[in-house]
């Protein structure tokens, strides 16, 4: 059996022998889109908002995700819009009890979008949050970037990166939602 397959950007009709058929339009594409991970682990100061250095992309398919000096996923004018963006981090408190971990994602440098958690009456050695949302993108040059904040007794948290069995335990990503102005 034929069949022929016309511009995929038209109309996307497939035509087979005798018959025809017509594929829908999908809502479109979720372009651009990113996840970068913080590669191994670093000691951050204590009770202190620090940006979390997400330094290996896995994906970025307009590269618009900077690895390497900003660690911010920033739009040009192709890509304004409205995105979904998350960010996790997972701290490590060693022996210590964490009192607090609070992740945030900032839009144009000031804080857009948190979640906190006060482990005090239930403290933990490693705990990780995700903060996320729909963020508006909508200006050449809006950026997004992931912070995280974490207090324990003793003072020296680590924010975790990746480990020896391939999981990331820090990572920041998003994508452009389709059909949204």
């Amino acid at each position: 059996t034929t069949f022929a397959i016309t511009d995929p950007t038209a109309d996307r009709t497939i035509t087979f022998p005798d018959s025809s058929f017509t594929v829908p339009t999908s809502g479109g594409s979720n372009a651009p889109a990113f996840l970068a991970t913080l590669s191994a682990s670093v000691a951050i100061t204590d009770a202190v908002s620090v940006k979390a250095s997400c330094n290996t992309e896995l994906l970025d398919t307009d590269g618009l995700y900077d690895n390497s000096t900003n660690y911010r996923f920033t739009v040009d004018a192709a890509s304004v819009g409205w995105y979904w963006i998350s960010g996790t981090c997972e701290c490590y408190f060693g022996t210590a009890e964490a009192a607090y971990l609070r992740v945030m994602i900032y839009r144009n440098g000031v804080e857009h979008v948190s979640r906190y958690n006060n482990m005090n009456s239930n403290p933990a050695t490693t705990y990780g949050i995700t903060s996320d949302g729909i963020i508006d993108l909508t200006t050449v040059g809006d950026y997004v970037e992931l912070w995280v904040r974490a207090d324990d007794t003793s003072g020296s948290p680590q924010l975790n990166g990746k480990d020896a069995t391939t999981f990331y335990q820090t990572y920041f990503n998003g994508y452009k939602l389709s059909g949204v102005s």
